[in-house]
């Protein structure tokens, strides 16, 4: 099922819905376009619910009996999320990665969606309306940037690399350890999206990224594109990411390499007398 002819038929799909809903209305929300959820760095516009909206209704043509896990419905309904390890095929779709940074008029803003079967990420898309670009990935047909074939570049030192350390959430004293050893490495960026943060890593503008908060469909398909151009993903206990495990576990490090990832593990979480 999950063929060329498939990949492209979905990346139209999003392609068409992101300029149907999304980029109308980029730098141009009405009052009363933007709401908070859970605060002011949480936001939803009318753009990321038109535009899961819309593509939830056009998958379901590919698809009708696949069960639809959006950003945007599961803050309506806590019980989609916990459903997906048990589903025969499941969309997860964000609709506007980055909505904090949509309504800043910032254009570092991404559609994510994957595709599960029995719970196993089998297909991601990773859209960038502003630039037009997509990424894409089926398991073990490897990862592609506008059909051009991509591998993660492996950097060869630590002051070499650029990534983006997360601090806004997770254990304190993790966080703490982290945020003081940062001077180890070249630098650190964050682009307050996944989306753009997985590209980046793609292209190898950004070498890893830490994060906290691990949302499925902030993840889930980026980890996929990014396993399928050679990176190493786990939690720092070394657990990989899994749909049942709790969203705010054992820090997530997604680096080029698994050599890499634990150099970078070790730099950042170990303990180290005389440092927090």
């Amino acid at each position: 099922m999950i063929d060329e002819a498939f990949m492209t038929a979905v990346g139209t799909a999003i392609r068409e819905v992101a300029e149907t809903a999304i980029l109308p209305r980029f730098r141009r929300l009405a009052p009363g376009d933007t709401y908070e959820k859970e605060g002011p760095h949480d936001l939803v516009t009318a753009a990321d619910l038109e535009s899961e909206r819309l593509l939830s209704l056009r998958l379901r043509e590919f698809d009708p009996n696949a069960l639809m896990v959006g950003e945007e419905a599961a803050a309506e309904d806590p019980s989609l999320v916990p459903r997906l390890p048990g589903a025969r095929t499941a969309w997860i779709l964000d609709p506007v990665d980055g909505t904090l940074n949509f309504a800043s008029g910032l254009p570092l803003f991404a559609v994510i969606l994957a595709y599960l079967v029995d719970g196993v990420a089998e297909a991601g898309w990773i859209y960038d309306p502003v630039r037009g670009r997509m990424a894409t990935a089926v398991r073990g047909k490897g990862a592609f940037l506008e059909g051009r074939r991509m591998r993660v570049p492996v950097p060869r030192s630590l002051p070499a690399m650029h990534g983006v350390l997360n601090s806004r959430n997770g254990d304190r004293q993790t966080v703490a350890r982290m945020a003081y050893r940062a001077n180890r490495i070249g630098s650190i960026l964050g682009f307050r999206c996944c989306a753009q943060e997985y590209l980046g890593m793609l292209e190898g503008a950004i070498s890893f990224a830490v994060y906290h908060r691990t949302q499925p469909w902030d993840h889930v398909a980026g980890l996929l594109i990014h396993a399928e151009a050679g990176g190493h993903a786990a939690r720092i206990d070394g657990e990989r990411y899994r749909l049942d495990i709790p969203t705010r576990a054992a820090p997530l490090l997604v680096a080029p390499d698994e050599a890499t990832w634990t150099t970078l593990r070790d730099t950042f979480f170990k303990e180290e007398e005389g440092t927090p």
